[in-house]
Parts: C-alpha cells; sequence; structure tokens
C-alpha cells in the first residue's frame, strides 16, 4: 500500500460532508490533517472529534471550518477550551448540535467563566459532551437552553441545584443523557 502525506489528504477532503472520529485513537500529533481539512473542504456538515486524543487541533483551524462550511450543521469538538471558542461559534451560523469545550488551560481566572457567554446560532438545539461543565461554566448555556431539544450531561461536574436549573430551562427538551 502507498504511503500517502497528509497534504494528499486534501484532495479526500475536499468533498467531504461528514467526518466524525468519535471515541478513536488518531496516531497524529501535528494537526496537520485538521488543518488540510480547513484549508480544502467547503462542504463539511459535521465534524465531530469528541472523546479524542487530538492535542493539536488548532482554534483558527476551527474557526476556518466554521467560515469556510456554510453547511456546517454539528460541530462537537475536543479538549479546547471554551473560552477560546468564541470566534468558531460565531463563524458556524447554521448549528444545529454543538459539543466539546471544556475549562481548563486557560490563564484566565475562573471568574471569566462565570462572565463567559457563547454565541450560538439561532438554530442550535442540541448540546453535547460537556465535559467537566461545572456550575462555573454553566452561564454559557443558560441562554440558549429553551430551545434545546437534545442535551447530553454525561460527564457534567454539575451540583444538584445546577442540574436541577438548567433543566428546568429546557422546556422543549425531547432527549436527555
Amino acid at each position: 500500500m502507498p504511503v500517502v502525506s497528509v497534504p494528499q489528504l486534501s484532495v479526500v477532503f475536499r468533498n467531504l460532508k461528514v467526518l466524525s472520529v468519535t471515541e478513536s485513537l488518531v496516531d497524529e500529533r501535528s494537526g496537520e490533517w485538521i488543518h488540510q481539512l480547513a484549508l480544502s473542504n467547503t462542504t463539511l456538515e459535521t465534524l465531530d472529534l469528541y472523546m479524542t486524543d487530538l492535542e493539536m487541533v488548532g482554534v483558527r483551524d476551527l474557526e476556518m471550518i466554521a467560515a469556510n462550511c456554510p453547511r456546517l450543521s454539528t460541530l462537537v469538538v475536543a479538549n479546547t477550551d471554551l473560552l477560546q471558542l468564541g470566534g468558531v461559534l460565531a463563524s458556524a451560523t447554521k448549528l444545529k448540535k454543538w459539543g466539546g469545550g471544556q475549562c481548563f488551560g486557560s490563564q484566565e481566572p475562573l471568574a471569566a467563566y462565570e462572565r463567559f457567554h457563547l454565541n450560538f446560532s439561532g438554530g442550535l438545539t442540541s448540546i453535547v459532551g460537556l465535559n467537566f461543565m461545572t456550575s462555573m461554566e454553566l452561564s454559557a448555556v443558560l441562554p440558549v437552553a429553551a430551545r434545546l431539544k437534545g442535551l447530553d450531561l454525561q460527564y457534567t461536574l454539575l451540583d444538584s441545584q445546577s442540574l436541577c436549573r438548567l433543566i428546568s430551562l429546557c422546556v422543549n427538551l425531547e432527549e436527555l443523557e
């Protein structure tokens, strides 16, 4: 089998609509393949990197994917600080399902998360993969709670009061994990 270089993947990535590597071990540490996807694809509708060990997924590459792929409706990321995702979410104007992002790795004080609000698209109806979300980050999702039909709270670290507050605001909820 011939060896394929990462830049050659851009040919494969050009027309890709769905890329899901959820719960996969991807042995690629440079982030170059996701960069090639960002440079070459305009048709992506789903990008799911949830529960992977990917460490070098650049926020700028995610922003480029969101800006270049007008039909992107599902975006689930891994190991990305919530405070860095504002530009990504602002560019993903057709987003219906979002997930990922964590409160770690930032040099910002924890108080920054209390004031933080994510700018979700008006069509967002599902949030998944809020790993390790605590009451501190809850303010980021409260503004969209009323329109959510799907909510995955697995691996969150919410206290009972915060959990009840969030669920009470989800008046259109159809699926809760």
